[in-house]
């Protein structure tokens, strides 16, 4: 059964995609959802939380979530003091950027960092 996914006041909405019935709402840890991926299987996404929601220095924001709002795994960051900007989907896999300028390639299984560049 797959599911839609989208953001509604900083909160993840998760529905099916067939009736539009709500399955599971919400954020994590009270921070705002900022963007999301669907993951082709329809059933899970990539959520990444408002980069500036934070004080903590170092802010795992990449998350991967299951259609009952269960968080999978959070992406490794390849510095401390430092938190995902953004990310996409590509040929590559699961690219993302951090605040401080890195480039990274994260494993869509377990959400480690793989291959680490410098983009500024």
């Amino acid at each position: 059964m797959n599911k839609k996914f989208t953001i509604e006041s900083g909160k993840l909405v998760i529905s099916d995609a067939k009736t539009g019935k709500e399955l599971w709402s919400g954020n994590f840890n009270g921070y705002p959802v900022f963007k999301l991926l669907p993951l082709q299987n329809g059933e899970d996404c990539l959520v990444l939380l408002d980069p500036g929601a934070s004080k903590q220095p170092t802010f795992e924001n990449l998350l991967k979530v299951t259609s009952a709002g269960e968080i999978t795994w959070k992406a490794s960051l390849p510095h401390s003091h430092d938190a995902y900007a953004d990310v996409l989907l590509t040929d590559k896999g699961v690219e993302a950027t951090t605040w401080y300028g890195s480039h990274v390639l994260v494993n869509p299984l377990n959400g480690i960092t793989q291959k680490i560049g410098f983009t500024k």
